[in-house]
């Protein structure tokens, strides 16, 4: 997502309320994160409207026994640390396009949720390859228009590596920089069969270990290597070699890997978006995404403000306390915040045809890698001058 566009009525932001005239701007505040949004047919519970859900027992009395893979998986995202979740009970279809059209319809459904930032989709796992890849390429789209990361499993069909490695060829590039892929599966206990297992797909618990990440370490650290194992232990489908390892993180597919004395960790921190991009790693990615959705919410004020130098000015002062609180974290290299990060909002950012058009844009630099090396985003906002353009 290059440039991040607040404060229009087709907000592109879970979340972000068109502004009213008369408050005063606030301090931009960070989004939660570590929060995902869970879609999928349930045993029970509203259909085809999001709940948030803050435990297993909560989601438990709305949606009912752990009989789906959706609810397996949310239970998997508690049991690996998560405190919050959004779910969505949509209701089965058969595999196919009108599988992926239901599957984006239900996604819609999503823009009445807010404070998310991650995406995981168990039925994914239920379409053939094909369809499978189609669409995950969808949900790519509609998580980079909305600010999301969405953490993928794989078809169920795609069961080892050959076929892992086959799939996700072309799965690479700027569409899927919002995309992380976990193999192998997980066995879990199978709640509809006793003493029976089932294999479930690895992104529900990863998602639990953002969350625990997020909360521990900050999420501009990738949960990856014995410095990040699960919070309690999983049983993988498949023991993978270290040949294996490197064969997947090629492909961009981070391994489950286990190790004594660690159990079950993530081998790999990489996103779809390629070897060369800079995009490429999970941390990076989510860490821009963080920025630029909270400058977004943050400065949705700017809808009822005149676009000139006082804006500018007070975008400016609100949006580098918010980058300044996240440097003293720990998310930006340096020892001086010129180092770690840089906003600028005036006339070198905002044409005099962005002025005509009622638009504001800001250029944001963070440097989480090496101090003073920026990655740049664009944030572009709508502002009171727009009604007269």
């Amino acid at each position: 997502m290059a440039e991040a566009l607040a404060a229009l009525p087709d907000v592109a932001f879970p979340g972000v309320p068109i502004a009213e005239r008369g408050p005063e701007p606030v301090a931009v505040q960070g989004l939660p994160s570590g929060v995902p949004a869970f879609l999928g047919p349930l045993a029970q519970g509203p259909v085809g409207r999001p709940v948030r859900v803050t435990s297993l027992a909560v989601f438990l009395s709305q949606f009912g026994a752990l009989t789906s893979d959706t609810a397996l998986a949310v239970a998997q995202f508690f049991a690996q640390g998560g405190t919050a979740a959004w779910v969505v009970n949509q209701l089965a279809s058969v595999d196919g396009p009108s599988a992926v059209d239901q599957l984006m319809a239900g996604l819609s459904t999503l823009d009445a949720a807010e404070n998310y930032d991650l995406v995981h989709l168990p039925e994914l796992r239920a379409l053939a390859p094909s369809v499978g890849a189609e669409a995950l390429g969808l949900v790519a789209d509609h998580c980079d228009r909305r600010g999301l990361f969405l953490i993928a499993d794989l078809p169920r069909d795609v069961a080892d590596i050959p076929a892992a490695l086959q799939w996700a060829r072309g799965l690479t590039g700027p569409r899927y920089a919002n995309v992380a892929l976990y193999f192998p599966d997980l066995m879990v206990p199978d709640p509809t069969r006793p003493e029976g297992r089932r294999r479930v797909g690895p992104g529900a618990a990863v998602a639990g270990l953002y969350a625990t990440n997020d909360r521990n370490a900050g999420l501009w650290h990738t949960p990856a290597g014995t410095d990040f194992p699960f919070p309690h232990s999983l049983d993988l489908s498949a023991r993978l070699g270290t040949s294996d390892m490197a064969a997947l993180t090629g492909a961009g597919i981070n391994a489950l890997a286990v190790f004594p004395r660690y159990g079950a960790v993530p081998w790999g921190g990489r996103t779809l978006a390629g070897a060369g991009s800079e995009w490429r790693q999970i941390a990076l990615r989510r860490l821009a995404l963080h920025v630029e959705t909270s400058l977004a919410r943050g400065w949705a004020w700017a809808a009822v403000e005149a676009n000139g130098a006082d804006l500018w000015k007070r975008l400016t002062t609100t949006g580098t306390a918010f980058l300044e609180g996240l440097r003293q974290q720990g998310a930006f290299t340096g020892t001086r915040p010129d180092q770690g990060y840089f906003l600028r909002c005036d006339l070198s950012t905002t044409t005099q045809e962005d002025r005509d058009r009622g638009l504001c844009r800001a250029v944001v630099g963070i440097a989480p890698i090496r101090p003073a090396e920026f990655l740049l985003m664009t944030i572009t906002l709508r502002t009171a001058d727009a009604a007269l353009a």
